[in-house]
């Protein structure tokens, strides 16, 4: 792979998870989700993440 080929992959990638949950996951207020495997804890985690919430899951 050429240096100019390695650059724009890099650029391609920073940009990619610039946007990314992960990357966003810092700014996020935090939440722990007790998943139990039913459909009332799953909604609950579904609707902590559409809220803002990044989650922590525990089962």
């Amino acid at each position: 792979m050429t240096a100019d080929a390695r650059d724009r992959q890099t650029k391609s990638t920073a940009k990619t998870m610039k946007n990314s949950p992960l990357a966003l996951a810092s700014d996020m207020p935090r939440a722990v989700v007790l998943l139990s495997g039913g459909l009332d804890s799953t909604t609950c985690a579904a609707q902590a993440i559409a809220d803002g919430f990044t989650i922590t899951a525990l089962s």
